[in-house]
């Protein structure tokens, strides 16, 4: 029995007669993902009273649970959040058998590392002296750290368009080929700089009882970070110990890419990437988890504070405890300079959290097209 059939006939709400249709259609959508398949079955899970919107709005990349049909409560015990999950995984494996230079890792340990990628110790140290000009920013920045439209940065410019980072990025993207893919890498790509902190992110001006702090995390759970924070807090001050990049999580429903060139090295002290290479496979398992994580997200927002609300926005976050029940284990991605790694956001990662204050320079970016399910 399929992931989707087996799922939900555990949830005993079709009759034998649905979970057979349900199957039939799982089975074809399989080895072909067709929007005429997808809309046959999203009928018998949400029934027949979708309108065209809705439909173009399930068989978009739309992960907030803000949009309806996406926060009905309703269809998504019937599966509806579930069946994007599976339908969109069906489409990436098909489109990336259907891409020859790919590489066979995106899809199975969702890493793929490239080392010495400009193997030019010249070019590499001018790249990093551009990198030094931009503010200190991590996420992008209209006119300020956009690669594509910043001027005077030759070099930069030269990794954007010229290096081969370009096609290595593409490779491992649904529908790698399409105009919207290659518009989203110019778009997308530009100057990292994280500033990280030790302890889960906090400033280094905030005054606390540092060794009793670090004692503390490193037995609680994620849901007694929260009640640190007040413990440790100063004249009421509040104080956010938890970034929440740093809480694991899976970025959205379907296989999409994340990209860091790092042209210098960055250690387990630095706070690196963290990423459970098992988690990219889409398990009975997982399938669980989404299912009901979907539930909580679609019924006003009942699930634990500590996930915070990239939570509901379809990010969903993960307790240690949950990993471990899940059998997912976190391992930080450490890489010496001039390396590109590409990584398959779907699967479970996080900011690593830093041992010493540090900046950590990278080109960074994303893509993640409009319809995966189409």
């Amino acid at each position: 029995m399929s992931l989707l059939t087996t799922v939900l006939k555990s949830k005993k709400i079709y009759s034998k007669d649905e979970l057979s249709q349900i199957e039939n259609l799982e089975n074809s959508l399989k080895d072909r993902v067709q929007v005429s398949l997808v809309t046959k079955l999203m009928k018998i899970i949400c029934g027949d009273n979708l309108s065209n919107k809705d439909h173009e709005v399930i068989l978009s990349a739309h992960k907030r649970f803000d949009t309806f049909p996406i926060n009905s409560l309703r269809m998504n015990r019937r599966g509806l959040h579930l069946a994007r999950l599976v339908i969109s995984n069906y489409k990436s494996s098909q489109d990336q058998k259907n891409t020859p230079t790919h590489n066979p890792l995106f899809m199975t340990e969702g890493i793929v590392t490239y080392n010495n990628f400009i193997n030019n110790p010249l070019r590499i140290s001018s790249i990093i002296e551009e990198i030094e000009k931009f503010p200190i920013l991590q996420d992008k920045s209209n006119g300020e750290n956009i690669i594509s439209t910043v001027s005077s940065i030759p070099n930069l410019t030269w990794l954007l368009q010229e290096s081969g980072m370009r096609q290595s990025v593409l490779d491992h993207c649904i529908c790698n080929s399409s105009e919207e893919a290659q518009s989203l890498y110019l778009s997308n790509t530009f100057v990292q700089r994280v500033k990280n902190f030790p302890q889960l992110g906090l400033e280094s001006s905030t005054k606390l009882r540092i060794s009793e702090f670090r004692k503390s995390v490193e037995t609680c759970s994620d849901e007694e970070l929260h009640e640190l924070s007040r413990k440790f807090s100063r004249n009421q001050e509040k104080i956010d110990i938890v970034d929440h990049q740093k809480i694991p999580h899976s970025d959205i429903f379907f296989p999409a890419v994340k990209y860091w060139y790092f042209p210098q090295e960055v250690l387990v002290e630095h706070g690196p990437l963290t990423y459970a290479k098992n988690s990219v496979t889409l398990t009975e398992q997982l399938a669980e988890h989404y299912y009901q994580a979907s539930l909580k997200c679609s019924d006003g927002e009942k699930y634990e504070s500590w996930r915070g609300p990239d939570h509901r926005e379809g990010s969903f976050r993960f307790s240690r405890d949950e990993l471990d029940a899940i059998g997912v284990r976190m391992e930080p991605i450490t890489v010496s300079a001039d390396t590109l790694i590409c990584g398959n956001v779907f699967g479970v990662h996080s900011r690593g959290d830093a041992r010493i204050e540090n900046i950590r320079n990278a080109v960074h970016g994303s893509i993640r097209i409009n319809t995966p399910i189409s």
